[in-house]
């Protein structure tokens, strides 16, 4: 989990901000052509390949912050209540026979170092985005109006929660996401 599971889904946050960057480079639809070894093996609208890579970061998001215990509740941050059979979680992990706790909603407005409604607002909306635009089909109706930034700032706050209420606890580092994007 700690070594591969965890990267993984942090290589999918660093997708979903190269895709989320990359659609919104222009209003108006663009051609991209997939090259296997020199050879095209896909044309289509830059859409088609944004689209499903925002849309598994952002489920990747969701489950990164289940993990580390956080959960909304009534369009605000609350913290998991209960745990279903089978979740791995953060409290499964321990250091000096001392169980790991859930990360609380102050835990991550004092890793913010913007207002504490930013940070909230943000976790919000991953939340808000996975479940009600990826994993449901629904109305659409979130509690608040969300932004670019409020998705920045939760896929940039939640390697840092990570490290700071797991890895660090621990005595590890966080490993680098295995880095498939070019930078930009």
């Amino acid at each position: 989990m700690l070594d591969r599971w965890i990267p993984y889904r942090l290589q999918a946050i660093e997708t979903l901000r190269f895709a989320w960057d990359w659609l919104g480079e222009s209003e108006e639809p663009r051609a991209v052509q997939v090259l296997v070894e020199g050879k095209p093996v896909l044309g289509c609208n830059v859409a088609a390949i944004a689209n499903p890579m925002i849309e598994v970061g952002v489920v990747h998001a969701r489950a990164l912050l289940e993990f580390l215990g956080l959960a909304v509740k009534k369009g605000r941050l609350a913290q998991v209540q209960r745990r279903l059979p089978g979740d791995i979680a953060i409290e499964h992990y321990s250091t000096a026979g001392q169980e790991l706790s859930k990360v609380s909603p102050e835990q991550v407005y004092e890793a913010y170092d913007g207002p504490r409604e930013q940070a909230e607002h943000a976790i919000v909306a991953i939340f808000e985005f996975a479940n009600k635009l990826t994993a449901h089909i629904t109305d659409g109706v979130f509690s608040g109006a969300w932004t670019d930034q409020q998705l920045d700032i939760a896929c940039r706050g939640i390697p840092v929660l990570l490290n700071n209420h797991l890895y660090a606890k621990l005595g590890r580092t966080l490993p680098p996401a295995p880095s498939a994007m070019p930078k930009r």
